[in-house]
């Protein structure tokens, strides 16, 4: 998991960081990282149902 906070990860570095805080059960990190992706203009660059990544997990419940 070092690799992805190292910054050697050129590509969607964000997204990386946000599935592990998800991964380590950190859903507060990860909701606190989408919503300040979401709120620098970047939505995630992957979508589903015209939702983007960050917004997906800005809204996600547990």
């Amino acid at each position: 998991m070092q690799y992805i906070f190292s910054g050697n990860v050129k590509s969607d570095v964000n997204i990386l960081q946000c599935l592990s805080y998800i991964d380590l059960g950190f859903l507060s990190k990860a909701r606190e990282l989408a919503e300040k992706q979401i709120l620098s203009g970047d939505k995630g660059r992957f979508e589903n149902e015209g939702k983007g990544f960050f917004e997906l997990v800005f809204l996600y419940n547990d």
